[in-house]
């Protein structure tokens, strides 16, 4: 099943953000999330790392994020979501 590649901006779950920065790879203007960039939680303080699952794209040895990939956050709950208008999709 093909999933959207995440981007920086995109939401969470939880009603976090997702904070992407390592990438080069841009995604109608908007960087792509990979595994180990980070987004904020609704429920949690803070930011914490994101759990990259996309095996069909990488960058620096890194997978990038797809829709539901995890937020590693002390609730457990965060998931990313992909925002509007995808480009990139992978699987």
């Amino acid at each position: 099943m093909r999933k959207a590649v995440v981007r920086h901006g995109d939401p969470t779950t939880t009603g976090g953000l997702v904070v992407a920065q390592s990438s080069k790879r841009f995604d109608n203007g908007k960087i792509v999330a990979l595994d180990g960039d980070e987004a904020t939680c609704g429920d949690c303080s803070g930011i914490f790392k994101i759990l990259g699952t996309g095996k069909g794209m990488d960058e620096k040895n890194r997978c990038a994020v797809v829709e539901q990939d995890l937020v590693l956050c002390p609730c457990g709950k965060n998931r990313v979501l992909v925002g509007k208008n995808p480009g990139i999709f992978i699987g």
